[in-house]
C-alpha cells in the first residue's frame, strides 16, 4: 500500500532537484506534499558563485529565464564584482525577491576562485547568498544628499541628512549619532562590509561604529571605481543607486564571521601561508560558508616577481570548498578577527594589503546537504 506514495514521493524529488528556485517555489503552492519536498530541495542548495564574461553573463538579461536560471536558491545578498569597463546590468535586479540586496561594484580587478583577474575587461563574478531567516542584513548608504538605513525584512527605513552626517566629521562612526533609534535595535551584528567610491567628496574612513560596544570583530571591503546599489525594491521606495559609501551590517545568531589582513609585509608565499593556516584555526563552518578578498592593485603579480594567482591559489589549497570572489581597489578594509579588539591606532584602513572574510551562518540540518556551493 506504501509503495506507489514512495516511488510517487522519489519521483518529485527527482524532479524538483532539477528546478529552478522560482519554479520550486511555485510548485509548492500545489500540495502539501510538493511543498514539503520543494522545502526539503531548497534547504539542500548552498551558495551560489559564477564568473566569466559579463557579455555572456547578462547578455540576455532581459529575458525571463536568463538570470533565473542563475538562482537556484532564494537569496538574501547578491555581490557583483564587474571590471573596470562594466558597470552593473541594470535588468538584474529585478529577477530578485524584494526583500533582498544587489549591490555592484566595478574596480581595477577581479577575483574569483584561484584567479586573480588583474586589469582585466568584460569580465564580472558573483555571489548570490541563500536567504536565512534568521539572518538580518541592514543596509546604510549615503550620497551627497542624505543618508538611509533600510531593512527589508523587517521594513525599517531611516533617513538623515548629509549636513548632520558632516557634522560629525564624515566618518561611518557617525551612524551612532545618526540613527540612533534604529540602530540600537539591531543585535548580534556579526560583520561590517563597507565599500567606498573613490570619488566620495569626503574621506569616509570608516572606524567601528561605536553603537556595537568594540564587539563587531570583523569588518571587510574597500575603495571601489563604482558602486550601485541596484534597485530591488517596490515602486516608489526611496533607494540610493550611485552611494558615496554603503555598509552592510549582517546579523543573527547562527552567524559567524573570521577575517584576517595580508599587510604588506606579507610578500611571501611562507607569509601568506602562515596567516590564513591561522584563520583556518578559527573557522568552524555552518551550513552557508563564502569568502570575500579585497586585495590593493600594488600586489597581485607585481608584488609577487611576475607571478600570477599566487594569494588566491594559497587561499583554495587551505579552503579547498569554500567559494571565493573579490575585487582589486586603492584602498582595504579589513580587521583580524582574532585579535580582543582592533585598536584605534591600527584602525581598519590598509593599503597594499589585502583583506579577507570568511562569512558562514545557517543551522546545519541533520540530513546530508549539498555541497555548500554550486558552480
Amino acid at each position: 500500500m506504501d509503495t506507489i506514495p514512495l516511488l510517487l514521493l522519489i519521483t518529485v524529488k527527482s524532479i524538483f532537484s532539477h528546478l529552478r528556485a522560482r519554479d520550486l517555489w511555485n510548485c509548492s503552492t500545489v500540495s502539501r506534499l510538493w511543498q514539503d519536498v520543494a522545502k526539503r530541495e531548497l534547504d539542500t542548495r548552498g551558495v551560489v558563485v559564477k564568473a566569466g564574461s559579463f557579455n555572456k553573463l547578462f547578455e540576455e538579461c532581459d529575458s525571463s529565464t536568463h538570470i533565473s536560471n542563475y538562482l537556484t536558491n532564494k537569496p538574501m545578498l547578491g555581490i557583483f564584482f564587474n571590471s573596470l569597463d562594466r558597470g552593473y546590468s541594470e535588468c538584474v535586479a529585478r529577477h530578485f525577491p524584494l526583500d533582498s540586496y544587489c549591490i555592484s561594484v566595478s574596480n581595477y580587478g577581479v577575483i574569483f576562485n584561484n584567479e586573480e583577474h588583474e586589469k582585466i575587461e568584460n569580465y564580472s563574478a558573483f555571489s548570490l547568498l541563500p536567504d536565512d531567516p534568521h539572518v538580518d542584513i541592514d543596509l546604510i548608504t549615503a550620497n551627497n544628499f542624505s543618508m538611509i538605513l533600510t531593512n527589508k525584512k523587517r521594513e525599517r527605513f531611516k533617513s538623515v541628512s548629509m549636513s548632520f552626517w558632516r557634522s560629525y566629521g564624515c566618518t561611518i562612526g557617525a551612524i551612532y549619532q545618526s540613527f540612533r533609534s534604529s540602530v540600537r535595535r539591531l543585535r548580534q551584528v556579526k560583520c561590517v562590509i563597507i565599500f567606498v567610491n573613490q570619488n566620495a567628496e569626503c574621506d569616509a574612513e570608516p572606524s567601528i561604529p561605536d553603537i556595537f560596544d568594540k564587539k563587531v570583530k570583523v569588518a571587510w571591503g574597500g575603495v571601489c571605481k563604482d558602486l550601485t546599489v541596484m534597485p530591488v525594491c517596490k515602486p516608489g521606495t526611496r533607494t540610493v543607486s550611485k552611494p558615496m559609501w554603503l555598509g552592510i551590517l549582517i546579523s543573527g545568531r547562527n552567524v559567524r564571521c573570521w577575517s584576517t589582513i595580508l599587510t604588506e609585509d606579507d610578500n611571501t608565499d611562507e607569509a601568506i601561508r602562515k596567516k590564513l593556516l591561522e584563520l583556518k584555526e578559527q573557522v568552524e563552518f555552518l551550513k552557508h560558508t563564502v569568502a570575500y578578498m579585497f586585495a590593493c592593485t600594488n600586489r597581485g603579480s607585481e608584488l609577487h616577481q611576475g607571478r600570477k594567482n599566487v594569494e588566491a591559489s594559497i587561499f583554495k589549497s587551505i579552503f579547498p570548498d569554500v567559494p571565493l570572489t573579490g575585487s582589486f581597489g586603492n584602498g582595504e578594509y579589513g580587521t583580524y578577527s582574532e585579535r580582543e579588539c582592533n585598536s584605534e591606532d591600527e584602525g581598519i584602513f590598509h593599503q597594499v594589503s589585502t583583506t579577507i572574510m570568511i562569512l558562514s551562518y545557517g543551522q546545519t540540518e541533520r540530513r546530508e546537504t549539498r555541497n555548500g556551493a554550486s558552480f
